[in-house]
């Protein structure tokens, strides 16, 4: 059994609810926390790309199901949000759209944390790094390399 088939059965194994034989919960809200409401959050879930209320937030070893279960609770009560060590944030967003390129799909980060004074942006991951897989980008993000930027640093 591979690292991935790992991760999953333990997950399987120690989750309280009931799910198919492949991870999944019968209803998005069943893989939610004690005390989190999924209204709360499904409009924000609704407007992101990854139809990710559909099937894929149902899995146990959902990414955007961690995200929403670590954060949601902040959601209502953004103030009472405390990261490196400063407290307080005006707002908690999940699968906000950052347009990067006029006429392309925009990249949705997973929570989205405006502090007044600064922005965290957390992307999300669960299983998905035990699984090696060599990234690939568009060469439209090359353009954001600023002039300064030495190339062997943009290639890595």
């Amino acid at each position: 059994m591979n690292t991935m088939a790992r991760g999953k059965d333990a997950l399987l194994r120690n989750f309280s609810g009931a799910t198919d034989g492949k991870g999944y919960t019968r209803l998005p809200q069943d893989n939610l926390l004690p005390g989190i409401d999924l209204a709360t959050v499904e409009e924000d879930l609704l407007d992101g790309d990854g139809d990710e209320l559909r099937m894929r937030f149902c899995a146990i070893h959902s990414s955007a199901a961690l995200a929403v279960n670590c954060f949601a609770p902040f959601k209502t009560r953004p103030g009472t949000l405390m990261l490196f060590g400063k407290d307080g944030a005006r707002q908690v967003e999940f699968e906000r759209k950052l347009p990067i390129f006029r006429g392309a799909t925009a990249p949705n980060i997973d929570v989205w944390i405006d502090r007044n004074t600064d922005i965290v942006a957390v992307e999300s991951k669960l299983l998905e790094y035990l699984t090696p897989k060599w990234p690939t980008f568009s060469p439209a993000y090359e353009r954001l390399a600023p002039p300064e930027c030495e190339a062997s640093w943009w290639q890595v």
